[in-house]
């Protein structure tokens, strides 16, 4: 063979087919492209995400065959764009317009390629920056709140999951389940493990009929008109308002590591919740970035209490011993029943937007069905529940720390006519558990209407720091009533409550409204409305209760309200 004569192989192809470059810039978009993926709420295991890092390399090798080992560095990275481009345009333009998008993109990563050459720098560019990119347009199809901002925090959440060294406070832990009906935790193992070893009430009270308003009680330990969170005069979403102290901000400020495993879409960062968590997880905002090229599986759905008490748990492996601060937030008594059967009768109440509109109907049999599978999910979030509980204990974290478990509401099942929650004042609704497990505390039932904002003053008092109300360690005092504030539906309710009695009074029109009371001695059930005259006890107090004012309403997930029945679609 001659000196200058090139040398091939016997199929024609050059000795450039395994182009490193190539390879290299396949295996950092995936990377990149994974780096996303593993940040999702419910992420591919080790051997997915092995397969897809694998996937891209050998597109790498097959890119080099294809062009005989003169591919362009630059089209991994635009591959992405274009993916999630095609994805986000469909949503927004149509089909049709659509396919204008990889067109673009394309006509820009050739004449990138033109300029560049095959440049090493070009190498790192397209690939290391191309899959942010392609990540910022799944964040802004996903309807979230300042995409920019939202994709800062998904770069970070690596150093999110590092759990600071804590501070010299005890643990402070707080479990919330999602409407959890009062009457519903005496059949519940976990409610038994929480009265052996802690103080507990039965029946406190919340702060409304929904979730919003109500966990903003239990971090700011203010009723809605204060804190500000809920609905507006024009039945506009509002946020927490930015000047309320916020306990987990204040924890924060003290060195506390602190998180938070939260499954509604209401307790989200644009509605103010997650201030002072450094840990913020939750599948709403952890949007998934769905794998290209290895198979995810059917990973189970992350609002399972089972996935939410494996990620807290996880988190507890890392963290100190002392100084931290643990939210839990569980949501299968929601609606819908994913553990019931898949021939449910229950499956006819699964959209409760068409449920109050009255388009679908209720019988005998749909409402016997729908409680059954209701005790269903609260048994199951019992037996996850009770494992949190334990793996908290194991840990040794109630040796010296503060456990708090409550619910937000409850739900009614037709006890008063409706179905659901967010619409009635009714104890079935606004009546919820409430343990506290705390050195000092003696394990038992408690006397008295304690509430939901309780529980911010109470740990407030056990870290000394400045506190408003009661301290839940010294029992509530005699005579104390509790208030609640507004439905997510209908007409605007105030109630109050005593130890023997609870007045509703319900908005009218030209400032007038309605007033029921109930005695709850002799009427636990409430279906003996009692005459209220004008200068019963609790009517005036009832009034005064004012509801959040117009504040800063946040953008929402609306997908996701929509699914869980929270908004109409037409909304």
């Amino acid at each position: 063979m001659s000196r200058g004569s090139s040398t091939r192989r016997p199929d024609g192809l050059d000795g450039r087919l395994l182009d490193g470059r190539l390879i290299a810039a396949w295996s950092l978009a995936g990377a990149g492209h994974l780096f996303f993926a593993l940040g999702a709420a419910v992420p591919p295991t080790s051997g997915v995400a092995l397969a897809e890092l694998a996937g891209f390399a050998l597109l790498g090798v097959l890119h080099g065959v294809v062009t005989r080992g003169r591919g362009r560095v630059v089209w991994p990275g635009l591959l992405l764009v274009a993916i999630a481009g095609v994805s986000l345009a469909i949503d927004r333009l149509g089909p049709t317009r659509a396919a204008l998008v990889p067109l673009g993109v394309g006509a820009v990563g050739f004449l990138f390629a033109r300029l560049t050459g095959r440049r090493a720098w070009a190498l790192a560019l397209w690939t290391l920056t191309l899959p942010p990119l392609a990540r910022l347009l799944v964040l802004t199809r996903a309807e979230v709140d300042a995409p920019l901002r939202r994709l800062g925090d998904d770069v970070r959440w690596p150093v999110g999951r590092i759990v600071g060294a804590g501070s010299a406070d005890p643990p402070v832990i707080v479990v919330t389940v999602d409407t959890l009906r009062a009457d519903h935790v005496e059949k519940m193992e976990s409610w038994a493990w929480l009265a052996e070893r802690g103080a507990t009430w039965e029946r406190a009270m919340s702060t409304s009929s929904w979730t919003l308003p109500a966990l903003a009680s239990v971090w700011t330990g203010r009723l809605p008109g204060e804190h500000g969170c809920g609905l507006d005069t024009e039945r506009r979403f509002q946020a927490v308002s930015e000047g309320v102290p916020w306990l987990a901000e204040q924890l924060k400020t003290r060195g506390a590591a602190t998180a938070a495993f939260v499954v509604n879409p209401f307790i989200s960062s644009d509605l103010g919740f997650r201030r002072g968590f450094s840990r913020w997880w939750t599948p709403t905002e952890r949007v998934a970035e769905p794998l290209l090229l290895a198979r995810w599986g059917s990973p189970p759905p992350a609002r399972d209490a089972e996935v939410v008490v494996d990620a807290a748990l996880g988190w507890l492996d890392s963290a100190p011993e002392s100084g931290l601060l643990l939210w839990v937030h569980l949501f299968d008594p929601h609606l819908p029943y994913r553990h019931s059967a898949s021939d449910s009768p229950s499956r006819a109440v699964q959209s409760p937007v068409l449920v109050r509109k009255g388009e679908i109907g209720a019988g005998p049999a749909v409402r016997a069905a729908a409680r059954a599978d209701y005790a269903g999910e609260v048994a199951y979030t019992d037996r996850q529940l009770l494992r949190l509980l334990q793996g908290i204990d194991a840990r040794g974290l109630l040796d010296s720390g503060t456990l708090v478990f409550t619910a937000d509401h409850g739900e009614e099942f037709w006890d008063h006519g409706r179905f659901e929650h967010g619409h009635s004042h009714h104890g079935e609704v606004v009546d919820v558990p409430l343990a506290l497990i705390s050195p000092g505390v003696a394990a038992g039932p408690r006397a008295g209407v304690a509430s939901l904002i309780d529980i911010a003053s109470t740990l407030r008092a056990i870290l000394g720091l400045p506190f408003e109300g009661i301290d839940l360690r010294g029992g509530v005092p005699d005579g104390r009533t509790a208030a609640a504030v507004g439905n997510l539906y209908g007409a605007v309710q105030r109630s109050v409550r005593s130890e023997t009695h609870r007045l509703i009074f319900t908005d009218g029109r030209a400032g007038r409204g309605q007033a029921r009371a109930y005695e709850l001695t002799t009427d636990p059930q409430e279906l003996l409305p009692l005459p209220v005259e004008e200068g019963h006890p609790l009517l005036s107090t009832a009034r005064g209760l004012r509801t959040p004012r117009d504040g800063r309403t946040p953008r929402l997930h609306r997908g996701e309200l929509e699914a869980l029945g929270y908004i109409d679609g037409g909304d």
